[in-house]
């Protein structure tokens, strides 16, 4: 359900801002969607090719290359500059996510990167997809295990606070729909715990079923949403 996925929502639920977009091919290649026109989305790979291993000359010679990605219905359509592109990525598990802001992505290269939800706000992935073969000898984009086929967002994840007498209390959700759980983060940190380098606050984890309803998200609804979650964090 790629195309699902892509047109679930554009604005991130909590502050309103447009999502942006991004495709991971694993221990490989990491794109942000640059430009879409005419229900065509532009992938380009990130510039970088540090990861654990060094350098990877290979990778670094595809960082102008570009995938697009358009629909037909439910069937995903891809188009690639180069060859070299298409074959890598008939080599890698890939999915795609939204964030909503991009600091909350920290870049170690291709390979490599961390996302922090603190500061990303808002998060959703897909299920893993590959490249497979059909009869007709064409490549395509399907999921990798069938039986998440269905899945729109693999994880949706979301993270907000609330600030009063020196306290700053961050609430964190995952809403994982392959595993059908729910897991929730809590941590309270003051000023001063701010100013201590290396400071490490207590974190609160709890894993419950999936809810059958994502939380409202809106300002207007985050008093009622704290509630809840003190609710969690107080039977716990």
């Amino acid at each position: 359900m790629l195309s699902q996925f892509v047109n679930y929502n554009h604005q991130c639920p909590l502050c309103n801002e447009p999502l942006n977009l991004y495709m991971r091919w694993q221990d490989s290649l990491f794109f942000q969607a640059k430009s879409v026109e005419r229900d065509i989305i532009q992938f380009d790979a990130y510039a970088g090719t540090e990861t654990k291993a060094g350098t990877k000359p290979e990778l670094e010679a595809l960082s102008g290359e570009s995938m697009l990605l358009g629909f037909e219905g439910d069937k995903a359509l891809t188009e690639f500059t180069s060859n070299g592109l298409a074959n890598e990525a008939k080599k890698h598990h890939i999915y795609f996510f939204y964030l909503c802001n991009p600091k909350g992505i920290k870049q170690k290269g291709f390979a490599d990167f961390s996302i922090s939800l603190y500061k990303g706000c808002y998060y959703r992935s897909t299920p893993f997809y590959e490249f497979k073969q059909s009869e007709d000898k064409t490549w395509a984009l399907d999921t990798v295990n069938p039986d998440f086929k269905e899945i729109v967002n693999k994880d949706e994840s979301f993270a907000f606070n609330s600030i009063e007498d020196n306290l700053e209390k961050v609430y964190m959700m995952n809403l994982d729909h392959e595993k059908k759980e729910t897991m929730l983060w809590y941590y309270s940190v003051t000023e001063e715990d701010k100013k201590v380098k290396g400071f490490r606050p207590k974190l609160f984890e709890k894993s419950v079923p999936l809810l059958s309803n994502r939380p409202k998200l809106g300002r207007e609804d985050r008093a009622r949403l704290i509630e809840r979650f003190d609710g969690w964090i107080i039977m716990s």
